[in-house]
């Protein structure tokens, strides 16, 4: 809206700039011809070059004439040829900015995409991976649990627990880095606040803050 308003402001001040030139034009001719008529400048021009008639002189006018429609002819092929290059300038710039507009939109859904497969790798994560690892606990608990007098059995058991807790934990730190906890269920404002959370508990010594916005919340839509 704003930028065709500018192009009809420019647009009008082009006009005004040509109706002025115009009449300066005509003003500039019209007193041309009333100084030739009260004067009679050609008479006058005519007696002067008498004695140059060798040089042919009085055929200066002519001359003039003629160069200046060649002026005029030259400097209209010149606007038209700067017309024409404005306008492919012009075509140019509007193809180049549907270009931009294109490629912010294929970035957006490029991102869209990309958070599309954080989010299922994720959940695959979650649901899949996570089931078989904790179904290997409690495998390992029960292993555990019945060893009895065993204490061989007992002490493998024990490690393959904390092998699993370990892996668990990575497991959860993955799901974490792919998708914040909470984002898409209570949005990005209390995934943030839980990323804060724990920021501030593996680093004691820092003050954090966070301050949100009320416009925050509707920068991330759950997909």
């Amino acid at each position: 809206m704003l930028s065709a308003r500018m192009e009809s402001v420019d647009a009008r001040s082009r006009r005004n700039y040509a109706r002025r030139d115009a009449v300066v034009v005509i003003a500039a001719t019209l007193l041309a011809a009333l100084i030739c008529a009260r004067f009679d400048l050609g008479e006058a021009l005519a007696r002067w070059t008498r004695p140059y008639e060798r040089l042919q002189l009085d055929e200066l006018p002519m001359i003039l004439l003629v160069m200046a429609i060649g002026l005029i002819w030259f400097s209209s092929r010149r606007f038209f040829e700067a017309k024409r290059q404005l306008e492919l300038r012009q075509a140019a710039d509007a193809k180049l900015a549907e270009t931009l507009t294109e490629n912010q939109r294929l970035a957006l859904k490029y991102v869209d995409m990309q958070e599309h497969e954080r989010k299922t790798l994720a959940r695959d994560l979650h649901d899949e991976l996570g089931q078989y690892v904790n179904a290997i606990k409690l495998d390992a608990v029960s292993i555990r649990e019945a060893a009895g007098d065993r204490p061989s059995i007992r002490e493998t058991a024990r490690a393959v627990i904390a092998n699993v807790d370990r892996v668990y934990d990575v497991l959860r730190g993955l799901i974490r880095q792919l998708r914040p906890v909470g984002f898409d269920d209570l949005g990005l404002v209390a995934a943030l606040e839980n990323c804060v959370t724990e920021w501030r508990s593996r680093l004691p010594a820092a003050q954090i803050e966070m301050i949100c916005g009320p416009e925050l919340d509707a920068l991330a839509t759950p997909m």
